[in-house]
């Protein structure tokens, strides 16, 4: 897979007019995890992905029969979190074992795109939660630098009495992410693109988005650090989402236990 996602790089990610499109793609798949949009993209699809259990549960443009994936459609292959049992101290019990539930390791799981379904969700089925109406209107400017304010609190424990501009310090934030050892900071210029992209999920982005030039970094650099710009984005705009109460990444699919969905006879993969 790190192969596949090698040539695609390098084949697709070389101008910044295909950078910004695949970087704004990945949006629409943001209850997954950025690694996830980038491979989700690498497929070529352009609309929101789930399972076939997830898809029998959304009704369809055909009263009373709910969405179906077309026969001999091919899974897209996504890495989903296996959870295990880890054991940690804890002063309340009795034994001073406590258990908890991390993911341990990740597994193939295959999903399907609603370009691939037999029958469609109607128009407006799949929305994304609807923003706190204090963003929007007269008022929405100044709602927005405190939410701002307060996001930065959430994301470096430190929340600033005030904000002067709220733009500056939304980029300052997407830099202070933490990517990994390999790469500790992410590039100014996608600083900007994951302040930008944040932003935008809020109804706030000023202009186009910032540009970014990929063609000087290598195949696996650049899904790499495309992969990073949308963790960033994603990190900014789950601060938002614990300030305002609202999860603004929750996807307008169905919920279900990763083992109950995705399951697809071999002969349909």
């Amino acid at each position: 897979m790190l192969t596949h996602l090698d040539r695609w790089a390098t084949a697709t990610l070389t101008s910044p007019e295909a950078w910004a499109a695949v970087l704004e793609r990945c949006g629409q798949w943001q209850d997954y995890s950025a690694r996830n949009q980038v491979l989700l993209a690498s497929y070529g699809i352009a609309t929101p992905v789930a399972g076939v259990a997830t898809w029998d549960l959304v009704p369809s443009r055909e009263h009373g029969r709910p969405c179906a994936v077309r026969a001999g459609e091919h899974g897209l292959p996504v890495r989903a979190p296996v959870e295990v049992p880890v054991a940690t101290t804890s002063p309340r019990s009795r034994d001073g074992q406590h258990t908890v539930r991390a993911v341990g390791q990740h597994k193939w799981e295959v999903v399907f795109a609603e370009e691939q379904l037999a029958r469609r969700p109607p128009p407006g089925e799949l929305a994304w939660p609807t923003l706190p109406a204090g963003l929007s209107g007269a008022g929405g400017h100044a709602e927005y630098t405190e939410l701002v304010r307060q996001s930065i609190g959430r994301l470096t424990g430190r929340t600033p009495r005030t904000v002067k501009n709220a733009w500056d310090q939304l980029v300052d934030a997407a830099g202070r992410v933490p990517l990994g050892g390999r790469r500790p900071e992410l590039r100014p210029a996608l600083c900007r693109q994951a302040a930008w992209l944040a932003a935008d999920r809020v109804g706030h982005a000023d202009g186009p988005l910032p540009t970014f030039d990929p063609i000087h970094v290598r195949g696996r650099i650049r899904w790499e650090l495309l992969a990073d710009t949308r963790r960033a984005a994603q990190q900014l705009v789950q601060a938002f989402s614990q300030i305002v109460e609202v999860d603004l990444s929750a996807s307008p699919l169905p919920r279900m236990a990763i083992a109950n969905d995705r399951t697809v006879a071999p002969s349909r993969r």
